[in-house]
């Protein structure tokens, strides 16, 4: 009885090694992705095409908005270097920034922070103002992927990304934003932007559409 025991906890022990040790390569294997070294065919293109041949050759892909510029022309210092440093000389203003997320590199623009802590409209005017967050279902937190965000003031807008994500950049010192998904209501917000700022949308189903009042 002793020994069978024994002979259960040692299994025991052993599973609980492995899980371990599996959810240690995970986790490593994620915050490890922009260090991975890619070499690539290809070190000159639009930023599109050394992007996806970034992609391709790490097997792994790029989630970004339009507000990276994707056309611009350049060139990679070396073929072979870690992901990090192609993304350096993809973007060597240091104007985006790159997170890992799971198998995909999220690439967000950075904020312009050179006049943030003026909080005055007549010294912040004609700059750059930049609003970025996340649109989720309001009940259970759930990215809403495809999401329109559309800018009436400029006449212009974006969709959120494989995570829910979205960036918009004005010069004015105000904006209305109008977020809109099939099947939810959609949700208006008018902001003063003094500064970039950072927001999180939560929609609400569209009860008729769901046939909830039936």
């Amino acid at each position: 009885m002793q020994s069978r025991t024994v002979n259960h906890l040692r299994a025991v022990t052993n599973i609980l090694i492995l899980l371990f040790f599996t959810v240690a390569y995970c986790a490593q294997a994620q915050t490890a992705l922009l260090s991975k070294v890619v070499t690539l065919d290809k070190t000159s293109g639009t930023v599109e095409e050394i992007l996806d041949e970034i992609s391709r050759k790490g097997g792994f892909s790029f989630s970004y908005g339009n507000q990276v510029a994707t056309d611009k022309q350049v060139k990679v210092g070396k073929a072979t270097q870690s992901v990090r440093e192609h993304l350096d000389d993809i973007f060597p203003a240091k104007d985006v920034v790159y997170l890992d997320q799971k198998n995909k590199v999220l690439l967000s623009p950075r904020g312009n922070k050179k006049k943030e802590h003026d909080d005055t409209a007549v010294n912040n005017r004609g700059q750059s103002r930049t609003i970025r967050g996340y649109v989720r279902d309001q009940s259970n937190g759930e990215s809403l992927i495809g999401t329109t965000v559309y800018d009436l003031g400029q006449g212009k807008g974006t969709i959120t990304n494989n995570f829910g994500f979205y960036s918009v950049s004005t010069h004015n010192d105000s904006l209305v934003l109008t977020f809109s998904y099939v099947g939810y209501d959609p949700q208006t917000i008018r902001l003063r932007l003094l500064r970039d700022t950072t927001l999180v949308v939560l929609l609400r189903t569209n009860r008729i559409e769901s046939g909830t009042d039936q």
